[in-house]
């Protein structure tokens, strides 16, 4: 389709590897062929915290990152030079699509010239639902410049100038069209979205292809063949490995099969379900966790019933490295986002109160959540895939069964603390209890030391003074007795 057309559309159900055709099929193929020079561009869903993030403005700076080579420019300077109108006229352009023209036409010359064909060059618009989460003027800018680019005719500024030439060879390199080709990449349920832009693109939705899940031969093909690549053909992480039998026998039965009320039913295979065990394999190849060196066995592959829980945690993780930023994104995903076995979709707005835009933009390029257009002129976010769903329930359920622990245990400290005091209290207030009684029986002990004292003391008084009356008494009798005499 791409050697015959020049605007196709790809478009499938989320989920189905869209991406991954692109990137693991397409692409390939194109380097194969060497007739092609390509770019793979995001535009990225809309942020109003950066202003530079603007569709037109991404799209210039990913066409320009390839440059043209020193010994290409001074090929080119033959042709296009300062001493000639050519030469004079690249100076002096200053509008941006204007340079952004020449600097396509200076890179396909350039790869033409060093492999004698001519080249087309092909845009590849990843998730490109993303480009309606901007404002209408933004939109807008961005399709104005897809039209031109589709065009592919010189600048009529550049036509005058090649009017004035003489040089043929000159002439054929302004007038030579840019084979530009452009894929949009898009969800099916986004597809009507394409609507508003018949207005530059009037053939926007002449030429679709549909991506429809894989049946088990092309599920197969699709574990074994990347696999089986050389490490330097496409700059894997891995060296070649392959699938032991049982192992691809156990993928495909566990993804191929299903339940429909409450029977056991064949179902499709879907890339993104494939997509996760297929790197689960591979991460432990690169481990070197495999029993057998770059062969995947049944036991490697572990319990595929927990592979989506494992690849939901690690992308929770991958997001963030604080934990109270983790929990912060559970929360949302697990009570906001899914809610009885459902996708919600949340305004940005009402998202962003929850974790910061970094944090969002985080989940969503790893493709854990997805922002969309709603229907009031803003965006929602929601989780990416149905797959998901009931991962995330069941990461729900045991955070809530941890966080229940925790509460009893904590509920359980403080009751203990609230005992050991109670108890310290009691003791304590039963020693005061036991000092009072002890100094009570010890003031008693003395007050009654202190009574005999005073008794003793009058006793010893009262004494003094009969011991004393009595002599007073014997004093006068021997005085009277006296006196007698």
């Amino acid at each position: 389709m791409l050697k015959v057309e020049k605007l196709i559309i790809l478009y499938a159900k989320s989920g189905m590897g869209k991406t991954s055709l692109i990137n693991a099929g397409v692409i390939p193929k194109l380097d194969e062929e060497k007739n092609f020079i390509y770019w793979n561009i995001r535009l990225f869903s809309y942020r109003n915290d950066d202003e530079k993030l603007q569709p037109k403005t991404t799209l210039y700076n990913e066409l320009t990152k390839i440059n043209t080579e020193k010994s290409t420019q001074n090929e080119l300077n033959k042709i296009i030079s300062p001493d000639n109108i050519v030469g004079k006229l690249v100076e002096s352009v200053t509008e941006p699509f204007e340079k952004l023209w020449l600097h396509l036409k200076a890179l396909q010359y350039e790869k033409a010239t060093k492999e004698a064909s001519n080249k087309s060059l092909v845009l590849f618009f990843d998730q490109f639902e993303e480009l309606f989460t901007y404002a209408a003027n933004e939109q807008k800018q961005f399709k104005e410049l897809l039209s031109k680019l589709l065009q592919a005719a010189a600048p009529e500024i550049l036509k005058e100038t090649a009017r004035q030439l003489t040089d043929n060879e000159q002439v054929n390199l302004l007038y030579a069209p840019l084979d530009i080709k452009i894929v949009f990449i898009i969800r099916a349920d986004r597809m009507s979205l394409l609507d508003t832009m018949k207005d530059y693109l009037p053939y926007v939705l002449h030429t679709t292809y549909e991506m429809k899940a894989l049946t088990r031969r092309q599920a197969r093909q699709a574990i074994e063949e990347p696999a089986a690549k050389p490490q330097e053909e496409g700059n894997f992480a891995t060296p070649p490995f392959r699938y032991d039998l049982k192992s691809l026998e156990t993928i495909l039965n566990y993804l191929s099969t299903g339940e429909k009320d409450g029977k056991t039913v064949a179902v499709p295979i879907e890339s993104f379900q494939l997509q996760i065990i297929c790197q689960l394999a591979e991460k432990k190849v690169l481990a070197q966790t495999t029993k057998t060196p770059n062969l995947v066995l049944p036991d490697d592959l572990g319990n595929l019933d927990t592979v989506f829980e494992q690849y939901y945690g690690e992308k929770v993780k991958e997001s963030t490295t604080k934990a109270d930023e983790q929990l912060a994104v559970r929360k949302l995903i697990e009570e906001e986002l899914i809610v009885e076995g459902r996708r919600l979709s949340l305004d940005e707005v009402f998202c962003k109160k929850r974790l910061a835009p970094d944090l969002l933009l985080k989940l969503v390029n790893s493709r854990l959540l997805r922002l969309e257009p709603n229907n009031v002129g803003g965006n929602s976010y929601e989780v990416s895939h149905d797959t998901l769903i009931d991962p995330i329930e069941k990461a729900r359920k045991e955070r809530h069964a941890r966080e229940k622990i925790a509460r009893n245990i904590r509920y359980s400290v403080i009751f203990l603390v609230i005992f050991g005091l109670l108890i310290f209290g009691i003791i304590y207030v039963y020693g005061l209890y036991i000092n009072a009684e002890v100094e009570k029986e010890r003031a008693e002990k003395a007050q009654k030391e202190a009574l005999i004292s005073e008794k003793n003391a009058i006793f010893q008084k009262e004494k003094a003074q009969k011991t004393l009356i009595t002599l007073h008494q014997k004093g006068i009798a021997v005085f009277e007795g006296y006196k007698k005499i």
